[in-house]
């Protein structure tokens, strides 16, 4: 594989995985702050149903978390790539 083959797969699968942990919803029920958070390690979206002040019905996107997000998958995938090439790689270890 080229190394723009290796960047372009990195690329698409982390913007795949930030959006599919964006459908895994985290409920947060704190006493004046029912909300479900959405995204992992970081959650970038967020479902406010009740605050303080009442019931609500409210969607928050944070895109510097979902950005931070990208780039820590493209870490992780980047890295298990690497490390799969290196793998790969027949080299006779001599002492």
């Amino acid at each position: 594989m080229s190394l723009l083959e290796e960047i372009a797969v990195i690329v698409v699968s982390s913007i795949v995985i930030s959006i599919l942990t964006g459908l895994i919803g985290i409920e947060r029920n704190w006493p004046d702050f029912y909300h479900w958070d959405y995204g992992l390690p970081l959650a970038w979206r967020r479902h406010v149903l009740s605050t303080i002040t009442g019931p609500q019905d409210k969607w928050e996107y944070s895109l510097p978390t979902l950005a931070i997000d990208f780039i820590f998958w493209a870490v992780i995938i980047g890295s298990i790539i690497m490390a799969l090439a290196l793998m790969s790689q027949s080299s006779v270890i001599s002492f």
